[in-house]
């Protein structure tokens, strides 16, 4: 797969013969698995329309639990692949009633490679698989794939190049608030404290991100950040319920209050000692609250300060590694 390139994967189709069952089904075993890597890289095909997302739980020697989900389309093609990458076509399909002749010769079926993201610096034990009777594995491979170059500096999020970004509705704003379109006017980041409904407070950030829920930015910093600041809350007047999340290599490092409009930001200082990924979630806690909060990192001026402190001597003064997330 991929032959010559930095992602090129070598896997190995079983040998179980012709017409004889030659997949792994899905029935919750657990699997060994050895060595470091960037990525799981499967080759797998699934037999649903939408495809599926088989969620694995990969352990590592130190104990750390990762849970990940690779996406499979449908063998037959369905479009958005959704960064599948398709390793093998075959035209026709085999028939249990008539093995010795293929069906649907006109019709290319598709297995595909499709990758989850390892913690690189961690030693794997295994990956235990969940019961999902709608996809099938053929083979897998711990790989190394080129790597995102890590922040050698405090940095801002908002300067940062997310590894994978999911968001509810329009586009993410950087240092700007979530936008309709890419567009749309730019509007300032800011959180209207109304806990004294006589003397709201307006605090307007310079650097920050925002977002609509639901919405999932991911990021890698390689462990070189010792910390997260940031301030987080919903922005301006906009409507809606969230609750923040950050987490770490897949713990959950910290986890706000249920934020709705008029709240005071809410500020947090983190620890990301040795955390490869960082994810920045805002989950809405109902169907009808979709707000945009905003997770503002803002710049020294600013009322609160965020930086991501790196692990080894700056130098130069530290800059705020700030994480806004939200709207």
């Amino acid at each position: 797969m991929d032959a010559g390139q930095p992602t090129e994967v070598n896997f190995t189709w079983p040998a179980a013969g012709a017409n004889k069952n030659n997949a792994v089904a899905l029935n919750g075993q657990t699997i060994s698995l050895t060595g470091k890597g960037t990525d799981l890289a499967i080759l797998g095909s699934s037999a649903i329309g939408a495809g599926a997302s088989p969620e694995l739980t990969i352990t590592y020697a130190d104990g750390t639990v990762q849970k990940q989900r690779p996406y499979f389309p449908n063998w037959l093609p369905q479009g958005d692949t959704r960064g599948a990458k398709v390793a093998i076509k075959a035209m026709g399909r085999n028939s249990q009633a008539q093995a010795a002749n293929p069906e649907y010769t006109g019709t290319g079926y598709q297995i595909y490679s499709g990758t989850v993201r390892l913690l690189p610096n961690k030693e794997l034990v295994s990956v235990q698989l969940p019961v999902e009777e709608r996809a099938k594995f053929f083979d897998w491979q711990v790989v190394n794939f080129p790597l995102p170059t890590a922040p050698d500096k405090n940095t801002f999020a908002s300067d940062l190049n997310p590894v994978s970004a999911t968001n509810g509705y329009g586009v993410i704003g950087k240092d700007v608030v979530n936008k309709d379109s890419a567009g749309s006017p730019d509007v300032p980041l800011t959180v209207i404290d109304k806990t004294d409904p006589a003397n709201p407070k307006t605090s307007t950030y310079e650097k920050g991100l925002g977002v609509h829920a639901p919405s999932n930015l991911s990021y890698y910093v390689g462990g070189q950040c010792s910390r997260f600041t940031s301030e987080i809350g919903l922005e301006g007047n906009f409507g809606g319920t969230i609750i923040f999340t950050v987490i770490g290599d897949g713990k959950v490092l910290y986890q706000s209050r249920t934020l709705i409009n008029g709240f005071a930001p809410e500020k947090l200082d983190i620890d990301l000692s040795g955390v490869s990924y960082v994810e920045l979630k805002v989950d809405p806690i109902s169907a009808g609250a979709i707000g945009a909060p905003t997770a503002c990192g803002a710049m020294p001026s600013s009322p609160a300060p965020s930086r991501c402190r790196l692990t080894r001597p700056l130098p130069s003064p530290r800059q705020p590694w700030r994480r806004p997330h939200p709207p």
